[in-house]
């Protein structure tokens, strides 16, 4: 079978779940900066060449978040996100700060001890 010039172009898209745009603008600068430059080489390569080159290593999820796959930013950052091979889509499940994350759940914590 003959290859043409198309099929060397490998077009993935990214979309963000609902609620995944209003946490790319609340993260800093340099965040949003490496998601932007993750979102575009997803675009033109596909996810996984992009999970090969430095920085960008996709780690698999574990417990709620088996089948997924995600990629730290940073020290405190975690992009987590789906693959749909078939349809060539990558989807953006959340962009999640450890602090943030430890926060919430010493709230949580608070919460619960008020109520109980």
């Amino acid at each position: 079978m003959k290859r043409s010039y198309y099929d060397e172009l490998i077009i993935w898209r990214v979309e963000k779940a609902w609620g995944v745009a209003t946490q790319i603008s609340r993260a800093p600068r340099d965040i949003r900066g490496k998601f932007e430059v993750w979102k575009d080489l997803v675009e033109s390569q596909g996810p996984d060449p992009v999970s090969e080159m430095l920085g960008f290593e996709a780690r698999t999820g574990n417990g709620q978040w088996e089948g997924s796959f995600f990629v730290s930013f940073g020290f405190l950052w975690k992009l987590r996100y789906c693959v749909r091979p078939e349809i060539r889509e990558v989807l953006v499940l959340e962009l999640e700060s450890e602090y943030e994350r430890q926060l919430n759940w010493e709230a949580e914590l608070l919460r619960r001890e008020r109520g109980a």
